[in-house]
């Protein structure tokens, strides 16, 4: 158990900063609201091709791997391997949910800085505008 914590730990902290430059977390108010925080490096900085490719693979085979391995203890029945095997599934499955709607915050919040000060913001004027708004729109759409 200690060992899932360290890794689900350095997959939220450390390879998901380095390799994709997205980072995660929970944050409770004082009033005891809770909502998630989002960070992503500048777009300017893109992540390696690779690295961010391997990221992803190995985030989404993780709950895979964990999901057979969660088959075979019920097939053997061997219930004091469950426990184990249902903490990593949800441990797994927060890393993707999180890591998932970190790079769709990321994607949208780059896509309105560039519709909003990029080069569609320097064509000035009502045509300018207007395609800035429409690129906006059409972003939006697709992005949720």
């Amino acid at each position: 158990m200690v060992l899932l914590s360290a890794d689900f730990w350095t997959v939220r902290n450390v390879s998901g900063r380095v390799l994709v430059g997205l980072r995660f977390w929970n944050q409770v108010d004082d009033d005891g609201t809770s909502y998630w925080v989002f960070e992503s490096r500048d777009p300017s900085q893109p992540a390696n091709a690779v690295d961010s490719k391997m990221f992803w693979m190995a985030l989404y085979a993780s709950p895979a791997a964990w999901i057979a391995l969660l088959f075979v203890g019920i097939l053997k029945f061997n219930i004091s391997f469950l426990p184990i095997v249902l903490l990593a599934l949800v441990f797994n499955f927060t890393n993707v949910i999180g890591f998932t709607y970190a790079d769709r915050d990321a994607k949208r919040k780059w896509a309105t800085g560039i519709a909003a000060s990029g080069v569609l913001g320097q064509l000035g004027g009502v045509g300018g505008s207007l395609v800035s708004g429409l690129l906006r729109s059409g972003i939006s759409k697709v992005l949720g």
